[in-house]
């Protein structure tokens, strides 16, 4: 799982990318997580990308914004200037102990840990990588989502669960995963 400007994916089933019977199959991010929920650019209501991506994630940081003072931490950390929020402003924010950068992460981690454990209930996967720039939080992101999902997966008491970790080859993923694809094929 991508954590981008969206929410990508990738299902790879005996060492092939799976697409579907439209090659559209793995289009994760487009699981609705709350009916009638946010406007998605799919054009649906509520997709887990609308909450979950780092473009989901800057909207609910502006959003819990708008209600807090102008001299909390979350504004200062953006110099008063809300175009500046980015994927690390409410993490930035928790940890100069603002409770609004809190409850941001907080939620943000909900939905994101909504979206995983389905992703999980799912498939049942044996390792589900998480990337994007918002997985540089490192445990602070991780160890609540793990717990999240250890609480919530259909597989909750089972010996044998899924290892959610950080993707380890930063933005070559995709194209070092593709080069290893083609190259069993031949």
């Amino acid at each position: 799982i991508t954590l981008g400007t969206g929410v990508g994916g990738g299902i790879i089933i005996n060492g092939k990318v799976y697409s579907g019977s439209n090659f559209a199959g793995g289009e994760l991010g487009h699981t609705v997580i709350v009916v009638d929920g946010r406007p998605c650019t799919c054009g649906r209501h509520g997709c887990w990308e609308t909450y979950a991506s780092a473009t989901g994630l800057i909207k609910t940081t502006k959003e819990h914004m708008k209600d807090a003072p102008k001299d909390s931490p979350i504004w200062t950390i953006v110099d008063g200037d809300e175009s500046k929020v980015n994927g690390r402003t409410a993490f930035d924010a928790m940890r100069a102990g603002d409770p609004v950068g809190k409850a941001v992460v907080d939620e943000y981690i909900k939905y994101l840990s909504v979206g995983l454990t389905d992703m999980i209930n799912i498939f049942q996967p044996a390792i589900l990588c998480i990337g994007g720039g918002i997985c540089n939080e490192g445990e602070t992101l991780l160890a609540p989502v793990r717990a999240f999902i250890d609480r919530e997966q259909y597989a909750m008491n089972s010996a044998k669960k899924t290892k959610v970790c950080k993707a380890q080859l930063g933005n070559d993923a995709g194209i070092i995963g593709a080069a290893l694809l083609g190259k069993q094929e031949d």
